[in-house]
């Protein structure tokens, strides 16, 4: 992730600079569970992906390109609630600086 501000800990991305962004996110279940996933900007969602159950696990993707501030958040959380991560999952959360502002 773009100049370090991705919290291992959390799953949270602050932006350390204003510009426009773009995010994907990934995951892959190894279970049979149904739900949504959601990439949240500072607790607005930009991006849903619908994460349907099938027999033998699933894969669901996303993304968006929008605007942060110096100290936006980004997360990508289910309708569980909270930050995501779990480890009957593989999940992949990148995003890239497109242009900065001036």
């Amino acid at each position: 992730m773009v100049g370090g501000g991705y919290d291992q800990n959390t799953g949270v991305y602050t932006a350390p600079y204003s510009g426009w962004y773009t995010f994907q996110f990934h995951l892959y279940s190894h279970d049979t569970a149904a739900f949504d996933m959601d990439l949240f900007k500072n607790g607005q969602i930009m991006s849903r992906a619908l994460c349907h159950n099938a027999l033998r696990g699933f894969s669901c993707s996303s993304g968006a390109t929008f605007h942060l501030n110096v100290g936006d958040k980004v997360w990508v959380q289910s309708d569980y609630g909270g930050p995501y991560y779990h480890a009957d999952f593989d999940d992949v959360l990148s995003g890239a600086l497109v242009f900065g502002d001036d």
